[in-house]
């Protein structure tokens, strides 16, 4: 089963690629891929704005953080043409926009972790770092970012 196929049971999809200003969205050295911050884009905008713990209760936030995963995933695509040829996720790295006692930030971004783990089985299971922020671009409430090791070097 491809990953294409998982994401369809799953039923979610990729979304559209995010603005990437003045920064690659995806840098490769070697067989390692590094996967810039991705806010939650779909639809052809930022979703999800707001303090995670004011504006943003957790099961929102958790959405949040599983878009911006997928735009991770679609950046990846587009960069290397497949997900077929990621090894294993190395690194998860999240950033919630919250409030000062918000404290359940690993819940947050166990929604990302639980995808890629769906999506590709052991070699999604990965380190990760989850930190509460003051405040992320555009107001959104989670940003996330991956490194990613692929089957064989690739140059996007």
């Amino acid at each position: 089963m491809t990953i294409r196929d998982r994401l369809r049971q799953l039923d979610v999809e990729l979304p559209d690629l995010a603005p990437t200003f003045e920064f690659l969205a995806i840098n490769t050295v070697g067989d390692l891929v590094f996967v810039s911050g991705h806010a939650p884009f779909f639809g052809g905008e930022y979703r999800y704005r707001g303090k995670v713990g004011r504006e943003i209760d957790l099961p929102t936030a958790q959405s949040a953080a599983e878009c911006a995963a997928l735009g991770c995933l679609a950046s990846l695509e587009h960069a290397l043409g497949t997900l077929e040829s990621i090894r294993r996720v190395v690194k998860v790295n999240g950033y919630v926009n919250c409030t000062e006692d918000f404290v359940n930030l690993p819940l947050v971004t166990d929604k990302a972790s639980t995808l890629l783990i769906a999506l590709f089985g052991e070699s999604g299971r990965h380190a990760r770092t989850t930190v509460g922020v003051s405040s992320l671009p555009l107001g959104v409430a989670v940003e996330i970012e991956l490194i990613v090791q692929l089957d064989a070097r690739l140059d996007p």
